[in-house]
């Protein structure tokens, strides 16, 4: 992979972080409750949602899916409620 390609993966990884933000943001939730609901510490929520990891995202894209988000656009962080 190039440098060029890192940087675009990374920065893919920061819109997905976003995006889980505005969607917790939508639904109400803080970060400590939606990490409990996803089942992990609120530390690892602050990575994914600064972009600094991945690993949980689908846990945590789950709970927020089923509270009523739609994830429209990951790479724009575009997210609505049903």
């Amino acid at each position: 992979m190039t440098q060029a390609e890192l940087h675009d993966f990374a920065q893919d990884w920061v819109k997905c972080g976003e995006a889980v933000t505005k969607a917790r943001d939508l639904v109400g939730l803080s970060r400590a409750d939606l990490a409990r609901e996803a089942g992990m510490e609120p530390e690892q929520l602050r990575k994914i949602e600064s972009g600094g990891a991945h690993k949980g995202f689908e846990k945590v894209r789950k709970v927020l899916e089923d509270k009523g988000v739609v994830f429209l656009d990951l790479l724009t962080a575009e997210v609505k409620l049903k």
